[in-house]
């Protein structure tokens, strides 16, 4: 008795089969695994072309230093000249209005006693205030010589009726150029105070040196730095796409079918491509660690290693879940590819944004942002919780240089810890707290989870090219989890037919068997229905099969034999009606028949890189435990006449020898029950006539059941025919069987000198004679029996003075192609 193949060994050989999956696509393999590095590669090369030494800065002499800039806000400056004499008031307004070009409208005056630290706090937490300004001033006259000013801007100007709060991380902002401009308005008021007016000030516009503070770069690498995120999500995101089209790609070939008509658990085939996906990832993970470090990038120098290890690896595996999902929604490689650069690009272009303009991310938790609920969209996709975790490394390890009134400032970047990572973020956004990294590191490692239980059910529940396999709720059945490991009873109703033919051949296939004969039969169907919308492809089909025999299907293209196949090997789900396999009910214990059925589909199913050696060693492991394989290898490999190309890749081979293999996988491990559905297509007649061979020499103690175009072939074979139209049973019985009650008696064909004579001829010896044709010199006659024609051809026989006029005479049988012709014409046809 055949052992099954335990979980571990289809493990085992799955893992195998991934294996060989990287080492043969190597072209796909090498970009997997090096895309990382190019990427880290292609940042560290234009950082070093940016990094030139600045030895000194530019002084550029402008003609007015007052900007064009229109307010969003109420008014462009509010004042407070606190114990400033009304003379000395009066200077700096005129100065100010001068300087800018405004009116006495564009400027509103705080009066009395205010708390400047209220009034700002009141400005930074109001959001539509009608007495909001674009800056805010406060003066304070200490002595005569001396006044001191507090100025503030609003950096946000022109989007404070927007709902999200948007800041420049680098460059300077036209507010800051205009909050410039009212600063310089106001000094040269306050030295107008002091010099009567005399004084003249001469305005250069001058650009900080613009040193980093620790190794005196120019400011072009800190804003490449802040774009080094977008660098790791091109790396570790483009070998997503790649993933994703090996694992549809599996599909599309209909190996994923394949496989599991062999036996294969779901959850051990989408193991192994999970581990795959995560070796990519741990090695690229590794290559951006070692080169980050190596190169003191910034990102990755700055952050603790533990920290950056679990974030890229939590992501990658997201997109592993991702790509195992979609693998999952669908079965052509060219609609997975769209979704998986859509989703490539999102990422991509999130990350240029969110490099730019940090306070976008974080403004989604600003008491002033309407639209709170988009969080959701990042608890939920996990591309998008990458970016924030990306921002929240970023804004803590890399140098940050802006421009404020003092000049271009320049922070150095800090150490990110694990403290940072499970702490919240501090912003300036409003009251509600930034979910920490550690929080949504957590999101994404539970979208995963979610992707990868999604990915599991839509495997069984969705249609594939064999239609849908389980109701979405079968998780929840209690046949699922703890399937009956013995065969179901048998009741009369299970084998009791709905006959609505008066064929006596058709009522005998459909009640031959019952509860007394039931064991005998290794293949029982009954009532077999399999509807596509309102088409029923197979009706009420009802027929039986015995170990030891090798039953032939025949029919027209359409006739439902490849369906009725595939529902026999558990491919496509039945619509209603009962298949047994050894006992074993096909529509709640397909998991027991699978281990016993050998399967040759109608179409070749195979991994092109991969040899006929291999195909044989993985198609065996899943299925069964074998002490000697490499020996039974080498038997079938011969059977099929492959032993000379076997460690050839299949993707070499030519169509017949491809289907030879196809064969030899259908019959390999000792199978109960061997399906072969058109096994000899595309062969040659020499191979064709030696698998014919190999199928007769397995059929002892085994049921061969096959469909075939081919008369010759089902003739040749067949124990048993049997014959389908339209979906439903047409005929069933012996050759010998069905030529008797449909053949049309036998031909009779003449070869003569004078047509005429050999008909007069032919019509007194042999008058029940029907003439069918003449060809050139040839007569052929259809005769209804052999004892009326014996006569007939004892006379040719002793007569020899006709051999002149009869040179040549044959006898032929009628063929099953004329009884196939005969009982697939349509009703109009056979009257």
């Amino acid at each position: 008795m055949v052992q099954k193949a335990s979980l571990f060994q289809q493990f085992y050989v799955l893992l195998y089969k991934q294996y060989l999956l990287l080492a043969r696509n190597k072209a796909l393999t090498f970009f997997r695994l090096t895309t990382p590095f190019w990427a880290t590669l292609i940042y560290f090369i234009v950082f070093k072309s940016l990094s030139g030494k600045v030895d000194k800065p530019n002084f550029n002499p402008i003609e007015s230093i007052v900007s064009d800039y229109q307010v969003g806000a109420d008014y462009d400056l509010q004042y407070n000249f606190g114990n400033i004499s009304d003379a000395n008031k009066q200077i700096i307004l005129n100065s100010i209005q001068t300087t800018m070009g405004w009116q006495s409208s564009r400027m509103m005056e705080l009066s009395g006693d205010i708390d400047q630290l209220d009034y700002f706090d009141g400005q930074l937490t109001s959001q539509v205030n009608s007495n909001m300004s674009f800056a805010s001033v406060f003066f304070d006259q200490v002595n005569d010589t001396n006044i001191y000013y507090n100025l503030a801007y609003n950096q946000n100007d022109g989007l404070v009726k927007s709902s999200l709060i948007i800041q420049y991380q680098w460059g300077m902002s036209d507010q800051l150029r205009y909050a410039k401009a009212i600063r310089y308005a106001i000094e040269k008021g306050i030295i107008d105070v002091f010099s009567q007016g005399q004084a003249k000030v001469t305005t250069y516009n001058q650009e900080a040196p613009n040193f980093l503070a620790d190794n005196g770069l120019p400011p072009s690498t800190t804003i490449l730095a802040m774009f080094y995120p977008t660098f790791i999500v091109f790396g570790i995101t483009f070998p997503f796409i790649l993933f994703v089209y090996l694992i549809v790609e599996e599909k599309e070939r209909k190996i994923r079918s394949y496989l599991r008509a062999f036996g294969v658990i779901d959850t051990i085939y989408f193991s192994t491509w999970i581990i795959d996906g995560m070796l990519v990832a741990l090695f690229n993970t590794i290559v951006i660690m070692i080169f980050g470090y190596a190169a003191k990038i910034q990102f990755i120098s700055n952050c603790a290693s533990s920290v950056i290890f679990v974030v890229l690896m939590t992501y990658q595996l997201s997109l592993v879940g991702i790509g195992v999902l979609l693998s999952s929604l669908l079965s052509r490689t060219r609609a997975a590819m769209i979704f998986a650069v859509i989703i490539y690009c999102v990422a991509l272009a999130g990350s240029i944004v969110l490099s730019m303009m940090t306070d976008v991310l974080y403004g989604l938790w600003s008491d002033k942002a309407k639209y709170y609920n988009w969080l959701i969209a990042f608890q939920v996709i996990s591309p998008l919780n990458f970016l924030k975790l990306m921002v929240d490394i970023s804004t803590v390890t890399i140098n940050a240089n802006f421009n404020s009134f003092a000049g271009n400032q320049n922070i150095k970047g800090g150490e990110y810890e694990w403290s940072n990572f499970v702490n919240h973020i501090n912003t300036t956004n409003g009251d509600r707290p930034v979910t920490t990294s550690y929080n949504t590191n957590s999101y994404i490692f539970i979208a995963t989870l979610i992707y990868l239980f999604l990915a599991w059910v839509f495997d069984k529940v969705i249609p594939d090219d064999f239609g849908g396999r389980r109701v979405p709720w079968f998780f929840a059945t209690k046949s699922f989890w703890w399937p009956d490991s013995v065969p179901e009873e048998i009741h009369e109703h299970d084998l009791h037919t709905h006959i609505n033919s008066s064929d006596p051949d058709i009522q005998s296939e459909s009640t031959n068997v019952n509860l007394d004969n039931f064991d005998n039969y290794s293949l029982v169907v009954r009532n077999l229905v399999k509807r596509y919308g309102s088409k029923k492809v197979v009706d009420n089909l009802s027929f039986s099969a015995e170990k030891g025999k090798i039953i032939a299907m025949l029919g027209h293209n359409g006739a439902g034999k490849t369906t009725t196949i595939n529902m026999i090997t558990g491919q496509t789900t039945i619509t209603g009606g009962n298949i047994f396999v050894h006992g074993y009910n096909v529509n709640t214990q397909i998991d027991y028949v699978k281990t016993m059925l050998g399967l040759c589909p109608q179409f070749d199913v195979y991994w092109p890189d991969f040899t006929a050696r291999e195909h044989l060693t993985i198609m065996t492991l899943v299925k069964e435990k074998r002490t000697n394989i490499k020996h039974d290898i080498n038997e079938i490999l011969q059977s099929v006449r492959l032993s000379s190309v076997a460690d050839n890749i299949v993707s070499s081979y030519s169509g017949g020898m491809r289907r030879r293999l196809s064969v030899a996988i259908g019959i390999i491990g000792d199978p109960q029950v061997i399906v072969l559905d058109e096994p000899t297509t595309g062969i040659d007649p020499a191979n064709r006539r030696y698998i014919w061979k190999l199928i007769k020499s397995i059929k002892k103690d085994k049921l061969i059941l096959l469909t075939t175009h081919s008369m010759e072939e089902a003739d040749a074979l067949g124990d048993k025919i049997i014959i389908m139209d339209g979906g439903k049973l047409s005929g069933a019985g012996t050759s010998l069987h069905l030529k008797d009650r449909f053949g049309t008696g036998y031909k009779l064909h003449l070869v003569t000198t004078n047509i005429e004579e050999a008909q007069r001829l032919v019509q007194h010896h042999l008058p029940i004679a029907k003439l069918d044709r003449i060809n050139s010199m040839n007569l052929v006659y259809t005769i209804p029996s052999m004892e009326q024609l014996s006569s007939f051809l004892k006379f040719l026989t002793v007569e020899k003075s006709i051999d002149k006029l009869i040179t040549d005479w044959q006898i032929q049988n009628t063929t099953l192609e004329d009884v196939f012709l005969q009982m697939v014409r349509k009703p109009e046809d056979k009257k």
